[in-house]
Protein backbone atom coordinates (compact mmCIF):
# COMPACT_ATOMS: atom_id res chain seq x y z
CA UNK A 1 0.00 0.00 0.00
CA UNK A 2 1.11 3.50 -0.78
CA UNK A 3 1.93 6.10 1.74
CA UNK A 4 -0.91 8.82 2.56
CA UNK A 5 0.28 12.33 2.73
CA UNK A 6 -0.88 14.47 5.36
CA UNK A 7 -3.96 16.06 3.70
CA UNK A 8 -3.13 19.88 5.17
CA UNK A 9 -5.60 21.37 3.27
CA UNK A 10 -8.85 19.72 4.44
CA UNK A 11 -8.05 19.44 8.09
CA UNK A 12 -10.36 21.81 9.62
CA UNK A 13 -10.48 21.69 13.67
CA UNK A 14 -13.68 21.62 15.67
CA UNK A 15 -12.93 23.88 18.27
CA UNK A 16 -11.90 27.53 18.81
CA UNK A 17 -10.00 27.65 15.83
CA UNK A 18 -13.66 27.07 13.83
CA UNK A 19 -14.07 30.61 12.25
CA UNK A 20 -14.13 32.48 9.12
CA UNK A 21 -11.14 34.35 7.98
CA UNK A 22 -11.90 37.40 8.69
CA UNK A 23 -13.28 36.66 12.94
CA UNK A 24 -9.85 34.08 13.35
CA UNK A 25 -7.07 36.59 11.28
CA UNK A 26 -9.00 39.41 13.92
CA UNK A 27 -8.34 37.10 16.96
CA UNK A 28 -4.56 36.30 15.65
CA UNK A 29 -2.95 38.97 13.43
CA UNK A 30 -2.48 42.90 13.71
CA UNK A 31 -5.47 45.07 12.53
CA UNK A 32 -3.25 46.16 9.34
CA UNK A 33 -2.79 41.86 8.67
CA UNK A 34 -5.98 40.91 9.41
CA UNK A 35 -7.37 43.57 6.70
CA UNK A 36 -5.04 42.01 4.08
CA UNK A 37 -6.09 37.84 5.10
CA UNK A 38 -8.67 36.26 2.61
CA UNK A 39 -7.89 32.74 3.03
CA UNK A 40 -6.59 30.28 5.88
CA UNK A 41 -5.27 26.77 6.46
CA UNK A 42 -4.09 25.04 8.84
CA UNK A 43 -1.02 23.03 9.97
CA UNK A 44 -2.58 18.95 10.72
CA UNK A 45 -2.02 18.52 14.53
CA UNK A 46 0.64 16.14 15.69
CA UNK A 47 -1.76 13.68 17.39
CA UNK A 48 -5.39 13.11 15.44
CA UNK A 49 -8.11 15.46 17.29
CA UNK A 50 -5.63 17.87 18.58
CA UNK A 51 -5.47 21.51 17.76
CA UNK A 52 -3.59 22.43 15.18
CA UNK A 53 0.23 23.20 14.52
CA UNK A 54 0.00 26.56 12.72
CA UNK A 55 -2.70 28.70 10.84
CA UNK A 56 -1.07 29.93 7.71
CA UNK A 57 -3.21 33.19 6.22
CA UNK A 58 -2.99 34.36 2.42
CA UNK A 59 -3.64 38.53 1.70
CA UNK A 60 -5.08 39.68 -1.37
CA UNK A 61 -2.85 39.11 -4.44
CA UNK A 62 -2.19 42.19 -6.76
CA UNK A 63 -1.49 42.55 -10.24
CA UNK A 64 2.05 43.32 -10.27
CA UNK A 65 2.16 44.65 -14.61
CA UNK A 66 4.79 42.22 -15.12
CA UNK A 67 2.75 39.00 -16.26
CA UNK A 68 2.77 37.93 -12.37
CA UNK A 69 0.35 38.37 -9.26
CA UNK A 70 2.32 39.15 -5.97
CA UNK A 71 1.17 39.19 -2.44
CA UNK A 72 1.44 38.34 1.37
CA UNK A 73 1.42 35.05 3.57
CA UNK A 74 1.29 35.32 7.21
CA UNK A 75 2.20 32.32 9.25
CA UNK A 76 1.39 31.83 12.85
CA UNK A 77 2.95 29.01 14.75
CA UNK A 78 1.58 27.57 17.52
CA UNK A 79 3.16 27.01 21.37
CA UNK A 80 1.29 23.98 22.79
CA UNK A 81 1.02 24.00 26.56
CA UNK A 82 -1.21 21.69 28.96
CA UNK A 83 -4.06 24.66 28.65
CA UNK A 84 -3.84 24.49 24.88
CA UNK A 85 -2.39 26.33 21.61
CA UNK A 86 -0.69 29.28 22.50
CA UNK A 87 -0.31 32.11 18.78
CA UNK A 88 2.86 33.01 18.31
CA UNK A 89 4.01 36.17 16.91
CA UNK A 90 3.34 36.08 13.11
CA UNK A 91 5.70 36.50 10.41
CA UNK A 92 4.92 37.82 7.29
CA UNK A 93 6.13 36.17 4.13
CA UNK A 94 5.60 36.52 0.12
CA UNK A 95 3.61 35.03 -2.45
CA UNK A 96 4.05 35.01 -5.87
CA UNK A 97 2.31 33.79 -8.91
CA UNK A 98 3.08 33.44 -12.53
CA UNK A 99 0.08 34.72 -14.76
CA UNK A 100 -3.16 35.94 -12.80
CA UNK A 101 -4.31 35.97 -9.32
CA UNK A 102 -6.69 33.26 -9.41
CA UNK A 103 -5.20 29.50 -8.22
CA UNK A 104 -1.76 28.42 -6.05
CA UNK A 105 0.54 31.01 -4.81
CA UNK A 106 4.48 30.12 -5.05
CA UNK A 107 5.17 30.84 -1.39
CA UNK A 108 9.13 32.68 -1.27
CA UNK A 109 10.77 31.72 1.91
CA UNK A 110 11.70 34.54 3.43
CA UNK A 111 15.75 34.40 2.56
CA UNK A 112 14.56 35.58 -0.99
CA UNK A 113 12.36 38.82 -2.42
CA UNK A 114 9.45 38.60 -4.36
CA UNK A 115 11.75 39.59 -7.39
CA UNK A 116 13.71 36.38 -6.51
CA UNK A 117 10.80 34.40 -7.06
CA UNK A 118 9.64 36.14 -9.65
CA UNK A 119 13.30 35.21 -11.72
CA UNK A 120 12.81 31.39 -11.35
CA UNK A 121 9.57 31.48 -12.15
CA UNK A 122 10.85 32.75 -15.21
CA UNK A 123 13.74 30.30 -15.32
CA UNK A 124 10.76 27.82 -14.53
CA UNK A 125 8.99 28.86 -17.63
CA UNK A 126 11.64 28.59 -20.27
CA UNK A 127 13.31 25.55 -19.10
CA UNK A 128 9.59 23.77 -19.54
CA UNK A 129 8.88 25.35 -22.78
CA UNK A 130 12.62 24.33 -24.33
CA UNK A 131 11.90 20.82 -22.84
CA UNK A 132 8.81 21.06 -25.04
CA UNK A 133 11.01 21.60 -28.15
CA UNK A 134 13.07 19.53 -30.51
CA UNK A 135 16.74 20.52 -30.08
CA UNK A 136 18.74 18.74 -27.28
CA UNK A 137 18.76 20.76 -23.81
CA UNK A 138 21.37 23.18 -22.68
CA UNK A 139 21.08 21.56 -19.68
CA UNK A 140 21.23 18.50 -17.33
CA UNK A 141 18.51 17.04 -16.20
CA UNK A 142 17.25 13.82 -14.12
CA UNK A 143 14.35 12.73 -12.80
CA UNK A 144 13.44 9.84 -9.97
CA UNK A 145 10.51 8.57 -8.45
CA UNK A 146 10.10 7.81 -4.36
CA UNK A 147 6.55 6.22 -4.79
CA UNK A 148 7.78 2.13 -5.21
CA UNK A 149 3.88 0.85 -5.36
CA UNK A 150 2.66 3.44 -8.14
CA UNK A 151 3.23 3.87 -11.50
CA UNK A 152 6.33 5.77 -11.86
CA UNK A 153 6.58 9.35 -13.03
CA UNK A 154 9.97 8.92 -15.03
CA UNK A 155 8.84 5.78 -16.99
CA UNK A 156 8.32 8.54 -20.30
CA UNK A 157 12.08 10.24 -19.50
CA UNK A 158 12.87 13.56 -17.52
CA UNK A 159 12.25 15.86 -20.42
CA UNK A 160 8.79 14.22 -21.05
CA UNK A 161 8.20 15.20 -16.92
CA UNK A 162 9.52 18.15 -17.01
CA UNK A 163 7.30 19.47 -20.56
CA UNK A 164 3.86 18.31 -18.55
CA UNK A 165 5.21 20.12 -15.24
CA UNK A 166 2.00 22.37 -14.22
CA UNK A 167 3.57 25.74 -13.72
CA UNK A 168 0.63 27.18 -12.47
CA UNK A 169 1.04 24.51 -9.66
CA UNK A 170 4.19 26.09 -8.09
CA UNK A 171 3.48 26.21 -4.44
CA UNK A 172 7.28 26.88 -2.65
CA UNK A 173 10.06 28.40 -3.76
CA UNK A 174 13.24 28.03 -1.61
CA UNK A 175 16.89 29.46 -1.65
CA UNK A 176 19.30 26.60 -1.05
CA UNK A 177 21.77 26.97 1.44
CA UNK A 178 24.89 27.20 -0.62
CA UNK A 179 27.50 29.42 -1.19
CA UNK A 180 26.93 29.03 -4.97
CA UNK A 181 24.80 31.54 -6.82
CA UNK A 182 21.72 30.00 -8.85
CA UNK A 183 20.41 27.19 -6.30
CA UNK A 184 16.70 26.82 -5.49
CA UNK A 185 14.23 23.83 -4.36
CA UNK A 186 10.99 24.28 -5.92
CA UNK A 187 7.68 22.45 -4.62
CA UNK A 188 5.30 21.84 -7.82
CA UNK A 189 1.59 19.91 -6.70
CA UNK A 190 -0.18 18.31 -9.66
CA UNK A 191 -3.53 18.67 -7.13
CA UNK A 192 -3.99 20.43 -4.02
CA UNK A 193 -1.14 20.90 -1.11
CA UNK A 194 -0.37 17.99 0.62
CA UNK A 195 -0.56 16.05 -1.97
CA UNK A 196 2.20 14.10 -3.64
CA UNK A 197 4.43 16.56 -5.24
CA UNK A 198 7.71 17.17 -7.66
CA UNK A 199 10.64 18.93 -5.76
CA UNK A 200 13.05 20.48 -8.15
CA UNK A 201 16.30 20.88 -7.10
CA UNK A 202 17.55 23.98 -9.59
CA UNK A 203 20.82 24.90 -10.47
CA UNK A 204 20.65 28.24 -12.85
CA UNK A 205 24.54 28.83 -12.80
CA UNK A 206 25.05 29.77 -16.63
CA UNK A 207 26.84 27.18 -18.51
CA UNK A 208 26.49 24.42 -16.03
CA UNK A 209 22.91 24.84 -15.26
CA UNK A 210 20.67 21.71 -14.42
CA UNK A 211 17.50 20.11 -13.20
CA UNK A 212 16.83 17.12 -11.16
CA UNK A 213 13.06 16.13 -10.31
CA UNK A 214 11.73 13.81 -7.71
CA UNK A 215 8.33 12.91 -7.58
CA UNK A 216 7.27 12.06 -3.53
CA UNK A 217 5.64 12.76 -0.80
CA UNK A 218 5.66 16.06 1.12
CA UNK A 219 7.32 16.28 4.88
CA UNK A 220 4.25 16.13 7.52
CA UNK A 221 4.92 19.70 8.62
Amino acid sequence: MAALAIDWSSYQPQSRWEKPTGELASDLLPPDLAADAVSHRFGAPITQGGEPTSVRFVGRGRDSGDGFCVGKSYYVSMLHRPEGAEPQSPVSGNEVRLGGCEGIFAHVNPDASPEDGKRVLRWLKWAVQTAKSEPPLPFAIGCSDEMPYDEDRCASGARAALAALPLDKVAIITRDNDPRAHRWTISVTETRLGDTYWQLKVDGTPGKSSIDLVWGIPAPF
